[in-house]
């Protein structure tokens, strides 16, 4: 998220795609949620098997989530403010933002796992047992050993069958509502276009125009759309809640399966379905990819490519576990202990160095550095990766240096 957020707008690659499409910054976000979704289920399930009662649990997700909520609209309210951070118009405060989403949909998987129950599996191994007993004779010792991986494939599903019902009828739900339902004044259908669409409708009308994201990418569009929050309150809610509740699906597979093949299979499973589906729903032209109305391709396809990198880290990390390759990842494990601190602190200092200047604004230390770049570098997209890349550096030698000092910010 540091990265594509200082990278700018060239390469367009890298940048958010201004409607349709996928582009690499439009896979960051339903990462956070998948691995938000799988935070749920892990810390969750683990309370209670300590014998925590469901109303401590709640009281804790509770506070996180106002928590994330309420830094998010202090560090993003005042985005569409007049004057300099910190300076918060009430009258145009921006009410939803990432941590404001994250919040949202944190609140949303934890309520799924603390309220919805899971199946008795006991029952479903007793039967499957059975079978096999009775099948015995008839299967080699490969094809009983690929008919009880195939089972356990499924376990995941047995085990939490009424939680993937809640979340595919929510997901269908506001599947049909967004497509079937136009807003007024709009004469396509379906209203996916950025002038006309139900997301941008109705945080308008729930929020207020004033309140929502001023800047979207969507205003550089023919025709442009009048005001739409990227991360507002229906694409929260219809969307993105959705990726989350995909991240409780790869949870679960690390509390049903002990194995590492078992996980590994399950994931793998999962991964190429959600990419084969969100990519034939975007070739078809039925339902496009697009990160700013979170559609149902784009859910499906980022939660396959999410899924298939987190297989990939959890072969390297904790499968083959070779010192070389723990060494490599020691970065990702500072940035990921101290991910809050890191996002806060890059927001804030974003917007508070320019405050500091020397006789005019624009001569302050953050001017200074992109010009020295810029003296070295030249003026092309190169860069503004490369701000970008020191950008992380720099950041993750902070978490490294909290890492070893053993400091946290925990919410």
């Amino acid at each position: 998220m540091l990265f594509v957020n200082h990278a700018g707008k060239e390469p367009e690659w890298i940048a958010h795609a201004p409607w349709n499409g996928l582009h690499l910054a439009d896979l960051v976000m339903p990462c956070f949620l998948l691995i938000v979704g799988m935070s749920a289920a892990l810390s969750l399930t683990a309370g209670r098997k300590r014998g925590a009662a469901t109303s401590d649990l709640l009281h804790r997700v509770l506070s996180r989530a106002g928590k994330l909520f309420a830094l998010g609209v202090l560090i993003q309210g005042g985005v569409a403010s007049e004057g300099h951070f910190p300076v918060w118009d009430l009258a145009r405060l921006r009410v939803f933002g990432v941590l404001q989403r994250i919040a949202v949909c944190f609140l949303f998987a934890s309520l799924v796992v603390l309220y919805v129950p899971e199946c008795q599996l006991p029952k479903l191994e007793t039967q499957w047992e059975r079978l096999l007993t009775k099948a015995e004779g008839a299967l080699t010792v490969t094809e009983h050993e690929e008919s009880l991986s195939s089972y356990w494939l499924l376990v995941p599903f047995k085990m939490y069958a009424y939680w993937w019902s809640f979340a595919l009828a929510y997901f269908s739900g506001f599947l049909v509502f967004s497509l079937l339902i136009r807003p007024r004044g709009c004469d396509k259908w379906p209203a996916l276009a950025p002038d006309c669409n139900m997301a941008a409708s109705a945080d308008a009308w729930l929020l207020g125009p004033h309140h929502l994201y001023p800047y979207s990418s969507c205003r550089r569009m023919d025709p442009p759309c009048e005001h739409f929050d990227p991360e507002g309150l229906f694409t929260t809610m219809s969307g993105a809640v959705v990726s989350t509740f995909l991240g409780l699906w790869f949870g679960c597979v690390l509390l049903a399966l002990t194995s590492h093949r078992a996980r590994l299979k399950a994931w793998a499973c999962a991964s190429i379905l959600l990419f084969e589906l969100g990519v034939a729903l975007h070739v078809s032209d039925t339902i496009p990819f697009n990160k700013n109305l979170y559609s149902a391709s784009y859910i499906m396809v980022t939660a396959g490519t999410s899924g298939a990198f987190l297989a990939v880290v959890y072969l390297f990390t904790d499968v083959l576990q070779q010192k070389i390759l723990l060494k490599m990842s020691r970065p990702f494990v500072w940035l990921g202990l101290n991910s809050i601190t890191v996002y806060l602190g890059d927001e804030i200092l974003e917007r508070a160095l320019p405050l500091v200047y020397w006789g005019k604004r624009g001569n302050d230390v953050l001017g200074l550095i992109r010009w020295l770049f810029h003296a070295i570098l030249g003026d092309g997209w190169f860069c503004s990766l490369a701000l970008a890349l020191a950008d992380v550096a720099f950041w993750t030698a902070f978490a490294g240096l909290l890492h070893r000092r053993r400091w946290y910010l925990k919410i």
